[in-house]
């Protein structure tokens, strides 16, 4: 069986490429929407805003209730904390003193005498020069 090392392609040619590049150019214009009128241009433009805000004035509708929503759940959530606080966790009362017996001090019968020899007499008699 013998094939041929030439296979005919479009692409190997440089008038297919041209006539492929031509088609493809007329097929894209031929899809072209026809000319609106000003007034049509204008009504629609106008459309168009009017939905943007229309959609921008629910979504901030939507966050501001939203936000004082979870303003009251918190507020709500913190006061039932505190209620909780304050009913279960009081300290306990503090112990009763008792009574301080108040006793006349002891007379001191031991008399006082230095700790340390006084050393301020050995010290004066060393440091005299004669």
């Amino acid at each position: 069986m013998k094939t041929s090392r030439h296979t005919y392609n479009i692409y190997n040619k440089p008038w297919g490429l041209i006539i492929l590049t031509l088609l493809a150019f007329h097929l894209t214009s031929c899809k072209s929407e026809p000319e609106l009128d000003r007034d049509t241009l204008i009504s629609n433009e106008i459309n168009k805003r009017l939905n943007q805000f229309i959609l921008a004035r629910k979504t901030e509708c939507y966050n501001n209730t939203m936000n004082m929503a979870i303003r009251q759940t918190d507020s709500l959530v913190k006061l039932n904390a505190v209620k909780y606080i304050e009913d279960d966790l009081h300290r306990p009362a503090l112990p009763v003193k008792p009574p301080k017996e108040l006793r006349p001090t002891p007379k001191d019968t031991i008399k006082n005498r230095p700790f340390l020899k006084d050393s301020t007499k050995s010290i004066q008699a060393t440091d005299t020069i004669n």
